[in-house]
């Protein structure tokens, strides 16, 4: 069975830059609860046309068991992130 994650889509433009100190810290928060994946886009073009990436930075939420993807719409704050993460992976 596949784990569920939360993946932020990325290349090295100055959005994706800005929330990656962000995304390693929502990382360190959710060890061994959640994982906090990454893909550069610049560098696996093929993943991300597959997965339908349009823009920079997406993050999705990848269910469990291959159970499908959700594209992440909400805040891009750290308090935002966390309280989305915790929310999908469970108590």
């Amino acid at each position: 069975q596949m784990p569920s994650s939360l993946t932020r889509v990325t290349c090295r433009c100055g959005h994706c830059k800005k929330l990656a100190p962000t995304w390693v810290q929502l990382a360190a928060h959710m060890r061994d609860r959640l994982t906090i994946a990454e893909v550069d886009c610049e560098a696996h073009g093929s993943i991300c046309r597959s997965q339908g990436v349009n823009g920079y930075p997406m993050l999705f939420y990848y269910g469990g068991g291959g159970s499908g993807k959700t594209e992440y719409t909400g805040g891009r704050r750290l308090e935002q992130l966390r309280s989305f993460a915790e929310k999908v992976s469970g108590p």
